[in-house]
């Protein structure tokens, strides 16, 4: 199984309040299971936001460089919106379409209600696949050629997630689904992190509120069930839930 040393080097904050101590020596892996792990080169991080996506992503990619992978990390929030989205976006500020919400600290947070016009109920979905096929094409299918394995921080799950909870579509829209899914790459690890909606809201500033967060870990929980992935709880501590994963990667 994948090593996951206790020793203690470097010191790494979370984005989700985690402190974590970063090990500095390099565990060897097993050849025999380091080529198992590299039939799946891809493994994902998905979740609401406070679950500890981008902590979890990097420390476990750390972890893999010190057992002699060579790790990719890819940060992809906001890149579903760089092409045709953005302007879009600009024009429904423009009218009133999204609303922008004033948080403690002077936190700016939009909040868009595609799900009041039914016409962008269907327009925004074709926009964010479009931009997800761009930004799928670049990030992922020619990274896959020079790095033993990818680690996403978000990916087309996420950007799934936050279109069926901004539309307000069934979570069962089939045609929908397949698309934006059929982006990940074959042999995917999924690993959806999950959270208390409470604890969440203690860890990240910029968060609407506990509806926001409830209605998409529902989607989350149910798309996972759909589709088999790998449910983590993130309600304790690093320790737990990173031995979960690795468990989880070990058997691959």
């Amino acid at each position: 199984m994948l090593t996951l040393d206790a020793g203690c080097g470097n010191k790494y904050k979370g984005d989700a309040g985690y402190n974590i101590a970063i090990p500095t020596n390099k565990p060897k892996l097993k050849q025999v299971r380091r080529e198992r792990f590299l039939t799946s080169k891809v493994i994902i991080f998905s979740g609401i936001d406070g679950s500890g996506k981008s902590t979890h992503a990097r420390i476990f990619g750390h972890r893999l460089k010190s057992n002699g992978l060579s790790v990719k990390y890819v940060y992809m929030r906001g890149l579903g919106r760089i092409f045709i989205s953005l302007p879009f976006l600009a024009l429904c500020r423009l009218l009133k379409i999204t609303k922008v919400h004033r948080l403690k600290g002077g936190i700016r947070v939009s909040e868009y209600r595609f799900y009041a016009y039914k016409p962008l109920r269907l327009l925004w979905p074709l926009i964010q696949l479009v931009d997800s096929m761009i930004y799928t094409l670049i990030l992922i299918l020619l990274s896959q050629h020079f790095y033993d394995v990818i680690i996403f921080d978000r990916s087309s799950i996420d950007t799934l997630v936050d279109i069926i909870a901004d539309t307000r579509l069934p979570i069962e829209t089939g045609i929908l689904q397949k698309l934006f899914l059929s982006l990940l790459p074959r042999n995917s690890i999924v690993i959806i992190l999950d959270i208390n909606e409470e604890i969440a809201l203690t860890r990240k500033r910029d968060i609407l509120g506990k509806s926001y967060l409830s209605v998409r870990r529902r989607i989350y929980l149910k798309l996972a069930e759909l589709y088999h992935w790998h449910v983590i709880s993130t309600n304790g501590s690093f320790e737990t839930s990173i031995h979960s994963i690795e468990s989880i990667i070990s058997r691959m």
